[in-house]
């Protein structure tokens, strides 16, 4: 995964990088390092970002819908 599909794919589940960080228990500076690809997306780090956003329910956060 790249930061750029990272980004594509929280944006489309309308998460902001403090949200997605919560749900994986990190620090939205990591998001956002990621994106911009200062850091690169290890096979560990890709696997939790895509169960974090897999769980993810919009409504929890108040939103309509995916």
């Amino acid at each position: 995964m790249t930061g750029p599909e990272l980004r594509d794919h929280r944006i489309h589940r309308e998460l902001s990088q403090s949200e997605l960080a919560a749900l994986m228990d990190i620090s939205p500076s990591t998001v956002s390092r990621w994106e911009k690809g200062l850091r690169k997306i290890g096979p560990l780090a890709a696997a939790a970002i895509a169960a974090a956003l897999e769980k993810v329910d919009v409504t929890e956060f108040g939103r309509a819908g995916r």
